[in-house]
């Protein structure tokens, strides 16, 4: 017989309401263990509108949400320039954080927040989302078990309009606020790659789970984008 949990709800603050703001506030209103205290974005309009057809308190800032509305965790969906500082706002608060990716446009800072959240003993994630499809578990555990041997080469390839537009361009083209195609999009397949086919050594001490590349690979990676975006 299913017995329902008396565990109390997690309350969760959604912190930038675009493109993957939206996505993960619809989820999480769906959740029935997830209580969203709050929504925070820089664009008073689109505030009116979600709390007017939603309900949701919405605050302007960060600071504001986590005085008044005390969130357990917080949803970082903003772009990716202003990841560093909202994430380390929310850890030195105490509170949990699920950060959309890349986690930051700087290997050194990357590792110093994944410290910082394992220091505080808080949860700290990247939506690295890939990982957690079925499809690629089951890659990984095949290889694992021997059944195509030693894996020597791998391609990886993602496609989409976000980052290279016809024209103009977005805040994901930008090398300060986006870092480009390798950091917006190559993300996805590179940490994919890594954690299907290899076993890479960890960035920070193992209970954090903000990253997962090696330093070296972030450094590497940071300065392939530099020198191409």
């Amino acid at each position: 017989m299913h017995q329902e949990s008396t565990r109390p709800p997690v309350r969760v603050g959604v912190i930038g309401v675009g493109k993957m703001g939206l996505s993960h506030l619809s989820i999480a209103r769906a959740l029935q263990n997830v209580d969203l205290v709050g929504i925070v974005d820089a664009t008073d309009y689109l505030l009116d509108v979600l709390h007017k057809y939603t309900g949701v308190t919405t605050f302007s800032s960060l600071e504001k949400l986590l005085d008044q509305a005390r969130p357990d965790a917080v949803i970082i969906a903003t772009p990716t320039g202003s990841h560093a500082e909202l994430v380390r706002s929310a850890l030195e608060r105490g509170v949990h954080v699920f950060c959309e990716k890349p986690l930051t446009l700087s290997a050194d800072e990357s590792v110093e927040l994944a410290r910082l959240a394992d220091a505080r003993g808080l949860v700290a994630q990247v939506g690295y989302h890939n990982r957690f499809i079925a499809t690629f578990q089951e890659v990984k555990r095949l290889l694992e078990a021997g059944a195509i041997g030693r894996v020597r080469h791998v391609l990886a390839e993602a496609y989409g309009p976000v980052v290279l537009k016809p024209k103009g361009s977005t805040w994901r083209s930008r090398r300060n606020t986006g870092g480009g195609c390798l950091y917006d999009y190559a993300a996805h397949p590179s940490t994919s790659s890594i954690g299907t086919w290899a076993t890479p050594s960890p960035c920070a001490v193992p209970r954090s789970t903000a990253s997962s590349l090696p330093i070296s690979t972030m450094r590497s990676i940071r300065r392939s984008a530099m020198r191409t975006t």
